[in-house]
């Protein structure tokens, strides 16, 4: 995986025969010769190709050929072009009231996401390593009653982190518990009395 997208193939290519040509393949718009190098009186060589990429993931290859046309390749190899911070949404993005279990909902786009963080008043709460990317996700954790602010951080394979907004929750009371409104206290806070049934 890299950041860049003009990527750089460095080759060794060594022959019993003198060398004819080497080939660098890719399917960047379609599978084909996307460089060839020739040569004259070479046996071993080492080649430098490149090209430009957006972001995605390709498939490429090295042939090289003898002047006898016998031809060998290096066979298939992944290449992935990240060139994007991870976009992270929070699925319900106003301040909501929730009761326990409290579940968060998030998505997050990228080309390859390593982990996602749930931060709770700004402290690392939970991590999640098993990410798939454009769909709902969810961290699920039991909170005391009170009110927090919570976020979704995301760090792909080449550590860009990406960041949802801050979201404020309050949590009322758990099963088996009966509360009051909430009151107005100093320091713009409040509170509420909570009693269990």
């Amino acid at each position: 995986i890299t950041g860049e997208n003009l990527i750089f193939f460095n080759v060794s290519i060594g022959s019993k025969y003198n060398l004819s040509n080497a080939t660098l393949y890719h399917n960047f718009t379609d599978w084909n010769a996307n460089s060839i190098l020739e040569f004259s009186n070479l046996n071993e060589t080492e080649l430098l190709f490149n090209s430009t990429f957006n972001e995605g993931v390709y498939l490429w290859n090295i042939e090289a050929c003898d002047i006898n046309n016998y031809c060998n390749n290096s066979g298939n190899k992944t290449l992935y072009i990240d060139l994007n911070t991870p976009i992270v949404n929070v699925v319900n993005t106003s301040s909501f009231s929730v009761n326990n279990p409290i579940v968060l909902h998030y998505n997050v786009s990228d080309l390859a996401v390593n982990n996602c963080k749930l931060y709770i008043n700004n402290e690392l709460n939970l991590t999640d390593d098993t990410i798939s990317t454009d769909i709902d996700q969810s961290f699920s954790l039991i909170l005391n009653n009170g009110n927090y602010d919570w976020n979704v951080s995301c760090t792909d394979k080449i550590d860009r982190i990406g960041n949802s907004e801050m979201i404020r929750i309050s949590v009322g009371c758990a099963t088996g518990w009966g509360c009051d409104d909430y009151h107005d206290a100093c320091n713009s806070s409040s509170y509420r009395l909570c009693e269990s049934d």
